[in-house]
């Protein structure tokens, strides 16, 4: 089990004044740092400032350092800050033994974080320089000093394995879009693009959380990148006779149109017997067949999800 700055005592009880001592328990209560802290140095007098959470009084009021138990520490914390939810200030008092012991644990704790930082800092600039020898083809900041267009043009550069496919890879204010015709499937070449995404956006807290990488600090980086292929009517046409020819059962007495657009506005939309419709089965088929290989990669991703059996798909 990992150690803590300092033994949470048997009970907890409430203050018994209202003044705030050195030693004293207090809960932070905050979303991401749900945590109990002694008090360790108070800075100033005390002077009760009203005021509710982080609304700011005029008054000038005491400051406190704190030790929480995990061993972070928080300096010159506003006395109004503490003195209102979500914080809460307990009569549990420690000893100076104690807290001295909780500034140690902290202190410890500090040296082995600067260690840690010092060693993943040598890591991530020993993985450039591999990276840089591995791709010297790609552009670096010297060439293109804006991060986000030397993506683009680095995304252009290894996108010139696919030989026979022409790609457009276009840029805005955030983001990189590539698309293309037929070619290679979208996980293909999102293998490649996505290495340049500069982190991914939380759902959770509604914010976007950057990711830095040797990858994206050498060779650039977008917010958002997306991936757009376009399928040409031979490509659907494949998959409209490679429908027709793997269920002979479920299409039997259900003639194939030789305008393969037709499967998406067919009556009856949906294939008998089966959750899909016509339009979603070719559209997944087409998005696992590579052009360019003339073979079929089996793949989640397609609305549909028809998938291709994996006795008769090639591996990526």
């Amino acid at each position: 089990m990992e150690r803590e700055a300092f033994s949470m005592p048997e009970s907890i009880i409430s203050m018994e004044d209202d003044t705030i001592r050195v030693g004293q328990l207090v809960y932070s209560g905050n979303l991401f740092s749900q945590e109990y802290g002694i008090i360790t140095a108070i800075h100033g007098e005390q002077t009760h400032p009203q005021g509710f959470g982080l609304v700011l009084n005029t008054t000038k009021m005491a400051e406190l350092d704190i030790v929480f138990s995990s061993g972070e520490r928080s300096y010159h914390v506003p006395e109004n800050v503490i003195r209102h939810l979500p914080w809460k200030l307990f009569g549990n008092t420690f000893s100076a033994s104690e807290i001295e012991n909780a500034i140690h644990f902290a202190e410890a704790r500090d040296q082995r974080k600067a260690i840690e930082k010092e060693a993943a800092k040598a890591k991530f600039i020993a993985e450039m320089e591999r990276l840089r020898k591995e791709y010297p083809q790609l552009l670096v900041a010297a060439d293109e000093t804006d991060h986000r267009k030397r993506a683009a043009k680095n995304m252009r550069i290894l996108l010139k394995q696919f030989k026979g496919c022409k790609f457009s890879v276009r840029t805005d204010d955030n983001s990189i879009r590539v698309s293309w015709m037929d070619g290679p499937t979208v996980p293909q070449v999102n293998e490649i693009i996505n290495a340049f995404k500069a982190g991914n956006f939380d759902g959770m807290t509604d914010s976007y959380e950057y990711q830095e990488s040797p990858w994206n600090e050498l060779f650039g980086s977008a917010m958002y990148v997306f991936s757009d292929r376009g399928y040409s009517e031979d490509l659907l046409k494949r998959s409209v006779v490679y429908l027709w020819k793997r269920l002979p059962g479920n299409l039997h007495g259900i003639p194939q149109p030789e305008n393969p657009a037709e499967v998406f506005t067919m009556t009856p939309r949906q294939i008998p017997e089966l959750n899909m419709t016509f339009g979603e089965a070719v559209n997944s088929l087409a998005y696992q067949f590579d052009c360019l290989n003339s073979r079929y990669v089996r793949a989640y991703g397609c609305s549909g999800g028809f998938l291709i059996p994996e006795s008769e798909a090639e591996a990526a």
